[in-house]
């Protein structure tokens, strides 16, 4: 059966969407590609695909080239041209790829000679989401909806056909002439097929269709809050209250940061032997946003701002603060909090930091600071001179009541499924009980931090089109393009009041909220630092390692009495299905080690439970390594490192180190890529595994800079 067949005898049915009638059944498509491995010249050409119509029947369409898959979606495009004369209504198909900028790159050319492309969708400049083909096919991206591999999808909703991990030999270079082993073609078929199965589990268990279902992962979470927002009397009102002019938005987007994570600077790259805990803050970003109160209503500029403005009963104040001669009060300060990133200086001011936190700077410099974040600078500095240059401040209130009901709906279905999930695992209940149980408890944490995510979306951020030329820039000038060399004025093509006087599907939260959020979380992260005092040894945005102290618990839980007691008596708490009270903002113990080493951020290792478990960015935590007996072997990045010492300047992860895209374009025809054969190459995309050297970082940071160094990082070692 050839495709213009299978078309035509195969009509499901179809979903109303504006003026569309979509097909309800997702296609499904993938791409096998290969390179010719010649780094000074690259060449990369489509080797086979495969386009699933439907998996419960195993129906789909196999191909080799470029040229064929040309021809299907002709078929498709004049069958569905067919159906739109016939019905007069248009008809549309929906087509996802597991990472479909991969897959794009490798076919757009093609595509521009033979159809109009009515619309593409970047999240970046590389990554798009979602493309408009001809008149009726749309093809959109599956990861950036489930937000992971396609093999964990696969295992996660335990579709009846699951990745091959290890069938194909991409170390081999593979050419669309040579015959393909069955185990070639029933790779690529799985992956259609369980792609398909996926979506249409994940559509069941979450009430979505062809029409409703979002474009990200996070989507379902935006929809709900925007319905909910728009129909609140009178939040459509306060909201155009909070908006800021180009020159004030630029200063909340400078002020912006997100998690604190460092190590303790005496500890950088010594093996600690101790008893070793381990604990996270509960729903870190959820229990700050039910916590504390936050800007509301309009901008104010502050005239001649002191420092004393940054301690205004009632509001929430941020702003510009300069420093000339700052540094640390006391050099044992274990981790300071001043990035360096978020000061600016003229040139040929010297700064001195660890792990990019300032440790000291002589000249004169500015950052951007929350009235948070300037309490604990001053505490951990000092100064020959600070000024404030601009400050704004807004009235400090509770977030609205529907986005705290959100919170905590999201917050009890957390709780809820992750007591269910250990239900039945403790019962020995049915796996499709125990994974549909497992899929739900996901989502509910995506959801719940999504909630977060929706309030830090940067609504000025340049759109990216695609020129006459090819080239993909960004749609306007970027808003923090300087008109001049002063402090804040910008030009800006996409004033911020767009974003919020139009009726968008983005525009309903505030900006500002999410710089006060993350600043709130910091502080709260540092009163724990605090009191683990010299035995602080590292932390990431939630979390905190620590050597045991029974003075240190004994606060900690002091602390976290009290934070139970407020949480009880101003409602910060909600109520799971068996009557219990679980409260917001709590520091949890997680688990307890034996050993910790660290580098610098993102860069550490420890032992618990006589298990070596090591977290590096840029490392992999495990590779495929062969397959033996139909089961996919891992190599994992603790076997590699093998034992903690290991975690050092210069160790090298030559099995489980990064990978590197690189994007190539070549002019559209058919080149010799060696061997005899002919292939046809125009964009795309060559990604090649990269070893991972480990270095414990200059950022001129100088070991004997502080004398105590040594002596002090000795005293757990």
């Amino acid at each position: 059966m050839n495709c213009a067949e299978i078309l035509t005898t195969f009509t499901p049915k179809t979903i109303k969407k504006r003026k569309c009638e979509l097909f309800d059944l997702p296609l499904t498509f993938d791409t096998e590609t290969s390179h010719n491995h010649n780094p000074l010249n690259p060449l990369a050409w489509v080797y086979s695909w495969a386009l699933c119509i439907d998996a419960s029947k195993e129906l789909a369409i196999f191909g080799r080239d470029v040229f064929e898959f040309m021809q299907v979606l002709k078929d498709i495009e004049k069958h569905l041209s067919e159906l739109t004369r016939k019905y007069n209504a248009c008809y549309k198909v929906v087509i996802y790829a597991h990472n479909a900028p991969y897959d794009y790159a490798y076919i757009y050319q093609i595509l521009k000679q033979n159809f109009t492309i009515k619309r593409e969708f970047f999240l970046d400049r590389r990554h798009v989401i979602s493309v408009d083909i001809g008149e009726h096919i749309i093809l959109k991206d599956s990861l950036v909806y489930f937000n992971n591999s396609l093999e964990n999808v696969c295992n996660t909703y335990d579709v009846r056909h699951k990745k091959l991990v290890g069938v194909v030999d991409y170390s081999a270079i593979h050419y669309s002439t040579d015959k393909l082993t069955q185990n070639d073609i029933n790779y690529q078929l799985n992956d259609v097929y369980g792609l398909q199965e996926s979506l249409l589990k994940d559509w069941e268990l979450n009430g979505y269709n062809i029409a409703t279902a979002p474009l990200t992962s996070t989507g379902k979470i935006r929809n709900e809050c925007r319905i909910d927002a728009y129909t609140t009397n009178g939040y459509r009102k306060d909201f155009l209250y909070t908006i800021p002019t180009p020159r004030k938005f630029v200063y909340m987007r400078k002020t912006f940061a997100g998690g604190y994570c460092h190590g303790n600077r005496f500890l950088r790259g010594i093996t600690i032997f101790d008893y070793i805990k381990h604990r996270d803050f509960r729903s870190h970003y959820p229990s700050v946003m039910r916590k504390y109160k936050f800007p509301s209503g309009r901008i104010i500029e502050i005239k001649n701002p002191t420092l004393q403005d940054f301690d205004t009963p009632g509001y929430c104040v941020w702003g510009v603060v300069g420093f000339v001669g700052l540094e640390l009060k006391s050099k044992k300060t274990l981790a300071p909090y001043l990035s360096r990133s978020k000061c600016e200086s003229k040139k040929g001011v010297k700064f001195y930091c660890d792990n990019g936190r300032v440790l000291e700077c002589s000249g004169k410099f500015i950052t951007y600071v929350t009235q948070y974040d300037l309490e604990i600078i001053l505490k951990q500095y000092k100064y020959k001179k600070c000024y404030v240059l601009f400050a704004f401040k807004a009235i400090a209130r509770p977030l609205p009541d529907w986005f705290i009901k959100k919170i905590d709906e999201y917050y009890k279905y957390k709780t809820d499924l992750k007591k269910r999930v250990k239900y039945l695992k403790s019962i020995n209940a049915p796996r499709d009980d125990i994974y549909e149980a497992e899929i739900r408890l996901i989502k509910s944490k995506n959801f719940l931090n999504g909630l977060y995510g929706l309030t830090a979306m940067d609504f000025c951020k340049a759109d990216f089109v695609r020129d006459d030329n090819g080239n993909i820039n960004p749609a306007f000038i970027d808003y923090q393009k300087k008109i001049d060399d002063n402090y804040g004025i910008y030009r800006n093509k996409e004033h911020p009041e767009k974003y919020y006087t139009a009726n968008t599907s983005t525009g309903f939260l505030p900006y500002y909220w999410s710089v006060f959020i993350t600043a709130c979380a910091r502080y709260e992260l540092f009163k724990y630092i605090d009191i683990c005092g010299d035995n602080f040894i590292y932390c990431d945005t939630d979390s905190i390692y620590y050597i045991y102290d029974e003075k240190i618990e004994k606060e900690i839980n002091a602390l976290n009495e009290k934070k139970y007691k407020n949480a009880i008596a101003n409602g910060l708490y909600i109520t799971d299905s068996d009557g219990n009270k679980i409260t917001y903002d709590s520091f949890d113990l997680e688990d307890t080690g034996t050993q910790f080493r660290f580098l610098h951020s993102k860069c550490y290792a420890y032992v618990s439970k006589n298990q070596l478990n090591v977290t590096i960015s840029g490392v992999a935590n495990r590779r495929l390594i062969d397959v033996k007996d139909g089961k996919p072997n891992y190599f994992y990045s603790s076997d590699e490192l093998q034992t903690i010492k290991n975690l050092k300047d210069d160790f090298v992860f030559k099995v489980c180190g990064s990978t590197k895209a690189q994007y190539k374009s070549v002019t559209p025809d058919f080149y010799n890529v060696g061997n005899g054969k002919t292939e046809y190459c125009a964009d795309f995309v060559v990604i090649s595994e990269n070893e991972k050297t480990l270095s414990i970082g200059n950022d001129d940071f100088i070991l004997n800079y502080y004398n105590e160094t040594i002596e002090k990082g000795l005293k757990h070692a």
